[in-house]
């Protein structure tokens, strides 16, 4: 198996310092070529969170940047559509790194209000790719299974 020399691991799984004032989303941004998205920004007004992707390691890149996002013509809003809308305006909560099998961080996941994980952030192919999360409860499921049943 090729390990690689994770030249990342040293990144904390809380990407946001510590602050008084709640980190409030304001606004989504990507950057990139149709199917290919090389950056994504989650922008709270006086700083931002932006996940790109090593394009030699297809590990995910977080990089925390204080002060406003400088907007440009290749950056596209993604706040209206899901998953986004339901996290605008919202307190994000948790992070967390994961790291796969061979060594590669290309995972990130984002909470938002609580500690329930509610997006999947996953380098693939040059591109960060967001993904919601579902959480499926024991009462999800049977209520599930009943409707089927039915």
């Amino acid at each position: 198996m090729n390990v690689p020399a994770n030249r990342f691991r040293d990144f904390s799984p809380e990407l946001l310092p510590d602050r008084e004032e709640a980190y409030l989303l304001k606004e989504v941004w990507e950057r990139g070529e149709v199917h290919n998205r090389s950056e994504l920004v989650l922008d709270f007004g006086d700083c931002s969170l932006h996940f790109g992707v090593d394009i030699d390691t297809d590990q995910i890149v977080p990089d925390f940047r204080p002060g406003a996002v400088r907007k440009s013509k290749s950056l596209k809003s993604l706040a209206s559509l899901k998953p986004w809308r339901d996290c605008v305006g919202k307190e994000i909560g948790w992070t967390w790194l994961a790291t796969n099998q061979q060594g590669y961080m290309d995972s990130a996941m984002i909470s938002f209000v609580d500690v329930i994980p509610m997006i999947l952030l996953h380098a693939m192919a040059s591109s960060v790719e967001v993904f919601s999360i579902m959480h499926v409860t024991k009462n999800t499921q049977e209520s599930r299974k009943a409707k089927a049943q039915h």
